[in-house]
């Protein structure tokens, strides 16, 4: 079997109506992540958005108590931003 040409590829490619073309670009480009860090990437056909929420969900519940959350810090810059322009921080 010949190979195709990165050109030919993407001459198919943009021929392709714009979910489609979408899809494929997500599925190559969570493939070359995958080859990037060693590992295989999900398969966008067999792995729906749901299981992937569910895996984001338990990943983040095996989270460490005490564990700063995004909402925490995010309070936490705010708080140091505005008291370094009030002066707070240099004059206590």
């Amino acid at each position: 079997m010949q190979s195709a040409t990165y050109d030919e590829a993407l001459a198919v490619a943009r021929r392709l109506p714009l979910p489609d073309r979408l899809r494929l670009a997500s599925t190559l480009a969570g493939e070359a992540a995958g080859a990037l860090a060693g590992v295989s990437a999900p398969n966008p056909t067999t792995d729906t958005g749901w299981e992937r929420w569910e895996r984001l969900r338990s990943e983040l519940s095996a989270r460490p108590i005490g564990a700063t959350s995004m909402a925490a810090q995010l309070e936490r810059d705010r708080n140091e931003r505005q008291a370094a322009l009030e002066g707070r921080d240099v004059y206590p």
